[in-house]
């Protein structure tokens, strides 16, 4: 049986499922949520053009911090900042 990689981006996994991805650990206080709610075709490639951003806390499962952006980049700038200042981690 193959050994499951897993992708990590400054140091916190992300994962995948279906139109969720999740960044940051479950055993973390906070982690976020991308929701990709719309995509386009380039080529053969779907490209999120519309992604919902959740910091949720893991205890309460609530979310702390909602946002949208157009593209995944976009939403990748906002939640490592959100994430790495609720955790504490900001440099």
């Amino acid at each position: 049986m193959a050994e499951k990689t897993i992708l990590t981006y400054k140091g916190k996994p992300m994962q995948r499922r279906e139109n969720v991805i999740y960044f940051g650990s479950f055993q973390e206080d906070f982690m976020i949520h991308f929701t990709i709610t719309d995509q386009a075709k380039n080529g053969e490639i779907d490209i999120a053009t519309n992604v919902v951003i959740e910091l949720k806390d893991n205890r309460t499962n609530a979310t702390v911090k909602k946002a949208e952006r157009e593209n995944l980049y976009k939403a990748i700038d906002i939640a490592e900042f959100w994430l790495f200042d609720a955790l504490g981690e900001l440099d």
